[in-house]
Parts: C-alpha cells; sequence; structure tokens
C-alpha cells in the first residue's frame, strides 16, 4: 500500500492562480425535495420523499464522482429514511456514521432534508448556495459563501483557523476540534439554524477546496491520497485501498467560469 505523505503528491503546476467553487441548488414541494451539487471535483444530485412528517425514501444520482466505489455510497443514505422533519441539521448529520457514507452525496441529502423542512414549515421552496475559497497565498485565503445570491459569511483563514469573519461570531476559531463544535452548539451566544447551516456549508467547502493544490490526474489509487483524508468516508474506509481507482479526467476548473457548475454539460 501506497503511503507516502501529503507533502510528496503530485501538485499542479497553475495552483495559486485560480479559485475553488462549489454550488449548491435546493428546492422542495408538499411531497419531495431535491438537492444537486458541484464543484471541481464531484457533481451528485438527491431526491427525498417525504409525507410532511419524515423522509420516507432517499434517491442519488453519482453525475461525476472521482472514485470508482463512489457510486456504491448511494446505499448508506438510506440512514437517513425515517429521519423527522424539524430536526436539526446536527441531529440529523449525526444519524449515521460518516465513515459510512459518500461525506458530499451524504451533506446534500441533509441540506435537501432541511429545505423539506423549510417548505413544510414556512413554505420556502428554493435555496442556492455558492462558495469560493481563492488558492493559497502563504497559506492564507479569503473564503466566501453567497446564500440565494446575498454574501452571508466572509473568512481570512491562515491553514485551519479563522483569524477574521464577517459575521464576528467565527473570528479567532479553528476549523477543527472542540472550539468549532462549541461554537456551533452556541458558546459565543445562541446560533439560528441559517447561519448555522450557512457555517456548515462554508466549512465544508474550505476544507475540500484545499484539494485543488493537488495534480489528481497523477494519483491512481486511493491509497496515495489516503494520508490527506484519513478513513474519513465511504471510499477511504474500504479495506483495500490499492484497489480503489481514481477515474481518469473527473477534475474540473471554475475559476474563471462558476456559472457553469450546475451544467450538466461541464460534468
Amino acid at each position: 500500500m501506497s503511503n507516502r505523505p501529503p507533502s510528496s503528491l503530485p501538485r499542479r503546476a497553475d495552483y495559486g492562480s485560480g479559485a475553488y467553487w462549489r454550488s449548491i441548488r435546493l428546492f422542495a414541494d408538499r411531497a419531495e425535495a431535491w438537492g444537486e451539487l458541484a464543484d471541481d471535483f464531484h457533481h451528485f444530485s438527491v431526491r427525498l420523499r417525504h409525507d410532511g412528517r419524515q423522509i420516507l425514501s432517499v434517491e442519488g444520482d453519482g453525475i461525476r464522482v472521482p472514485w470508482t466505489t463512489c457510486p456504491s455510497a448511494k446505499a448508506p443514505l438510506d440512514d437517513l429514511v425515517g429521519t423527522p422533519l424539524g430536526a436539526s441539521l446536527r441531529e440529523t448529520w449525526g444519524r449515521s456514521d460518516p465513515r459510512r457514507q459518500c461525506t458530499h452525496w451524504f451533506d446534500l441529502a441533509c441540506l435537501a432534508w432541511m429545505q423539506a423542512t423549510r417548505f413544510c414549515a414556512a413554505g420556502h421552496e428554493q435555496r442556492t448556495y455558492r462558495m469560493q475559497l481563492p488558492d493559497l497565498q502563504e497559506r492564507s485565503s479569503r473564503p466566501t459563501l453567497w446564500r440565494d445570491g446575498e454574501r452571508v459569511i466572509e473568512w481570512s483563514i491562515v491553514g485551519m483557523k479563522i483569524l477574521h469573519s464577517s459575521p464576528d461570531r467565527f473570528s479567532e476559531l479553528s476549523l477543527r476540534g472542540p472550539a468549532w463544535t462549541s461554537v456551533m452548539q452556541g458558546s459565543r451566544g445562541p446560533i439560528d439554524e441559517d447561519l448555522a447551516e450557512a457555517a456548515w456549508v462554508l466549512r465544508r467547502g474550505v476544507f475540500i477546496g484545499m484539494g485543488r493544490q493537488y495534480d489528481f490526474d497523477q494519483i491512481q489509487v486511493a491509497s496515495e491520497f489516503a494520508p490527506v483524508v484519513g478513513g474519513a468516508c465511504h471510499t477511504f474506509n474500504q479495506p483495500n485501498l490499492d484497489s480503489i481507482q481514481k477515474l481518469p479526467k473527473t477534475v474540473r476548473d471554475f475559476t474563471d467560469r462558476p456559472d457553469q457548475l450546475l451544467n450538466r454539460g461541464s460534468a
């Protein structure tokens, strides 16, 4: 099994001149909720059926995935069946072991479930997110999240620490560890579900966007990338990572065309 450290992984020659983008689109009605997510490395969709009280079924489509095992992560999405509408995002995400799930598919299913909750509570049909992480410059960047076209969070980060934040609630906060969990649970004051969801979306995008520095066309099997992610998801929790192939030519660069993220012709 390959176990080379992250510092030895192949790097993109053009890293430092672009940006990682991620877009999420959510829609719900009285019987279903849909979600679609796309970024440099992934493109997924989900559809949930609900009865206004709980999730009845979950379906998904892996439109563009990085590893040969990703499609088999559709089955664990069924862990969400029976989840009551109205639970918090944190409670819903905790219903399944994340190591069983494709992180992005499961995140998207949870967000679609939240959209169904909003529809049933207040008739809110749609929500969109767009997130940008400019390439790191001396470990620093300014990730930003827009919701329904309005900027809702902007951070100034160094490594995995937020130095400054708008809103200020997240300033001087590590993106990893118990301090983050504590803030999301209200240690700096009550946090409403909309802000908690937005921060969750932006934080995930920062973690994934850091991967833009690697040249995935030169990575052949999952064991080569395992030191970066550990056993964090369905693919990297499999017993034989040397047998899991990196699907070729699945990485996109949306630096100058973020409007094309959810265009399936770009998949």
